[in-house]
């Protein structure tokens, strides 16, 4: 339906994940079904900001040590129209 391509509501989806899961790996997961589906949106700035905070925080709380996830994320950003 309509709701399947809100990027408030998967914004909204994404704050309610981050903050209530303790499994980085099935936030991830979320937050790339996000983008999948409205990543593209002209509104999407701030789902994509959310991911790169997300994943910047996975960085400096040493849970990741992968700079290239957040680079990867800053490239599909600049590939946008």
């Amino acid at each position: 339906g309509v709701c399947g391509y809100s990027v408030e509501m998967w914004s909204v989806y994404c704050d309610f994940g981050v903050a209530s899961w303790d499994d980085t790996h099935k936030v991830r997961q979320l937050f790339e079904r996000a983008v999948t589906l409205v990543g593209s949106d002209y509104l999407a700035h701030s789902l994509w900001d959310r991911y790169l905070i997300f994943e910047e925080k996975q960085l400096a709380s040493g849970t990741s040590t992968e700079f290239s996830s957040v680079a990867a994320i800053y490239l599909r950003i600049l590939a946008l129209p």
